[in-house]
Formats: structure tokens, sequence, C-alpha cells
């Protein structure tokens, strides 16, 4: 496909990799043009190998990639919307160094801490407490220290 379009040497598709981080540096940047997205993970993985984002204008991405500040985010289902950020993105002098400096710091907001395992770990023995019929009882205290 980028053939056809004249654009081998600059659009490069890689086979799936176990490591996703250790791929990441050698990009300029990661599109993640998702039609719908509970959260991406994908997006705080370039946070942390800092490398810029451009992604779709939806409610999951819109909680990770702040506009003009994180990332750059896109019209949903526009590829003319996306084009033009990433023609804005590589044409800007700094941008992407800016974008990605101050996502690296956004990325401290979801690096685990100790709130956050707490979430996890009342959520698995939840799970683990359903599977093995517990008491309703536990449940809803799991449930409780979620919210």
């Amino acid at each position: 496909m980028t053939a056809k379009l004249g654009l081998s040497e600059f659009v490069t598709f890689k086979d799936p990799a176990a490591d996703l981080r250790c791929l990441l540096p050698e990009y300029n940047a990661v599109v993640v043009p998702s039609r719908s997205e509970s959260f991406s993970l994908v997006v705080l993985e370039a946070y942390d190998a800092a490398v810029p984002v451009v992604a779709s204008n939806v409610s999951g991405l819109r909680t990770t990639v702040v506009d003009g500040e994180t990332g750059l985010l896109f019209e949903q289902n526009n590829a003319a919307s996306l084009a033009e950020k990433l023609i804005d993105l590589f044409s800007r002098e700094g941008l992407a160094a800016r974008l990605a400096g101050k996502a690296r710091k956004h990325l401290e907001n979801y690096v685990p801490n100790e709130k956050l395992r707490k979430c996890y770990s009342d959520f698995y023995a939840m799970a683990q407490a359903d599977r093995n019929n517990s008491s309703r009882d536990r449940r809803q205290d799991v449930r409780n220290s979620l919210l």
C-alpha cells in the first residue's frame, strides 16, 4: 500500500513485537487512530519513550492526550485532520520535543502508586471473590473501596 502511494521511504510497517517499548524510541510519532477507546496504554508507553502522540479525538484518548500540551488530537474518522496534525507536528520547530517533554511529566499521573496498586489489588480480590462465590458483603466492601 505504501509503495502504491509513493510513501515507502516515509512509512514503515513493523511486525508485532512482544515488547513494544523497545521499538518506540525508533519512531518519530505514534498515531492512535481509534474510533473508540476506553483507555490507551500505548499512549502512556509513547509518553514513557518520549515519542510524540497524534490521536483521534475520542473520549478515552482525551483523558490521556491533552491537545496541544501532551500530544495532538485530530477529528475522528478524518484523514485530512490527521494529515494536518502530522504536518503541524513535523513542520513546527520544537513542537515534537515540547509535546514529548510535557507528556513525560503528565505520565506521572498514571505511574502506579500506592493508591492505584490498592485499587488494582482490590479489583482482583473482588474478581476472585466473584469467581469463588464469596459473600456479597466482601464484594460490596471492595466495590466501595474503589469509589
